[in-house]
Order: structure tokens, then C-alpha cells, then sequence
């Protein structure tokens, strides 16, 4: 997936199998994660910790079969403070 040249917001719900975002923007753009994706009743820092990872410099959310890669974005991404869950 590629955004825009503005703030682009990613919306990611279901079964959507392995979806790449080859330019993030880390402070501009937003990641959207469905609340329905996870048991209910963690907090958005919580749910964060235990699905994503650093994998060869990207960013890698694994959701059962799901997977969703913010490509590029390594060490210097919090993705605690980006995504909403909605």
C-alpha cells in the first residue's frame, strides 16, 4: 500500500492475509487496527507489545494469520504511541 503525500490513515480489519505499507511517515500517518482483531479488554499499549516486532528493519504486526508490515520503519518507531484502535 502506498499513502499520499499527506497524513494517510491505514485501516486494517478481518482477514486481509499480508498487507505491506511501503511509506509510513512516523508522526504524520496513522495505523487503524480493529478492535475486533483481539481479545477485548487490553489497552492499545498492551495489544501493541504483544503483536508487533522488528523484522530486517520493518515494523511487523501478526495478528493469527494476519500480518501487516510498515516497511522501513525500525528501531526509531513507537508503535505504541501511533496506532488507534478502533
Amino acid at each position: 500500500m502506498i499513502g499520499g503525500e499527506n497524513a494517510d490513515t491505514f485501516l486494517f480489519s478481518g482477514d486481509y492475509a499480508k498487507d505491506v505499507v511501503l511509506d509510513f511517515e512516523v508522526g504524520l500517518d496513522i495505523i487503524r487496527l480493529d478492535y475486533a482483531m483481539w481479545n477485548n479488554g487490553l489497552t492499545n499499549e498492551q495489544i501493541v507489545r504483544r503483536v508487533s516486532e522488528l523484522e530486517d528493519g520493518d515494523t511487523v504486526f501478526t495478528f493469527g494469520e494476519n500480518l501487516l508490515t510498515l516497511n522501513g520503519i525500525g528501531a526509531s518507531f513507537c508503535p505504541v504511541e501511533y496506532p488507534e484502535i478502533v
